[in-house]
């Protein structure tokens, strides 16, 4: 996800998905030349670290997920962190467009999951309490109305949150 971010400044036309929240739309209206240039220096990078011969999003996005899907593998606790704070990274809802870079990449969805919720807990040291669902952990439970294992994108049809067993508030976009 931070790889994209940067790249975002030379990529306009990643802004133009509907589903994307306004904060993106306005962003792109208000990218830099200093953007623009950092963003530059990132993909000659990228393009020479990977051997790249093209800056599409895919060329970056598969050989970065089959580095995380092979230290996976190995045994690594791999988790979900799209690193706020940058230009192009909004709370909340760059996780989601991180999972799908990550299945666009070819890992499974059952995976992606998995690096949110149980791995995530396990790295925190709280897979005693958190991270899967089972008797005597917390009860913070995200029920969607579409299936995650058919496409990640899927973990944004939000419908009902659990924190402690108890279900939340909705606050409607006004």
């Amino acid at each position: 996800m931070i790889d994209k971010s940067f790249l975002y400044p030379l990529h306009p036309e990643w802004f133009k998905n509907e589903a994307m929240l306004p904060e993106y739309q306005q962003a792109a209206k208000e990218i830099t030349t200093g953007q623009v240039a950092r963003a530059n220096i990132y993909v000659n990078v990228l393009m020479s670290e990977y051997g790249l011969s093209d800056n599409s999003l895919s060329s970056f996005i598969v050989p970065q997920a089959k580095d995380i899907q092979y230290l996976y593998n190995k045994g690594f606790n791999m988790v979900l962190g799209t690193d706020t704070g940058n230009d192009f990274n909004f709370p909340g809802y760059s996780l989601h467009e991180e999972m799908q870079l990550m299945e666009m990449g070819g890992i499974s969805n059952l995976d992606i999951i998995t690096m949110g919720t149980l791995n995530a807990a396990k790295m925190l040291g709280v897979a005693d309490q958190l991270g899967s669902v089972e008797v005597g952990k917390v009860a913070d439970i995200i029920i969607l109305d579409e299936n995650p294992l058919e496409s990640i994108s899927n973990t944004l049809s939000i419908n009902t949150i659990l924190k402690n067993g108890v279900v939340q508030k909705r606050f409607e976009n006004e």
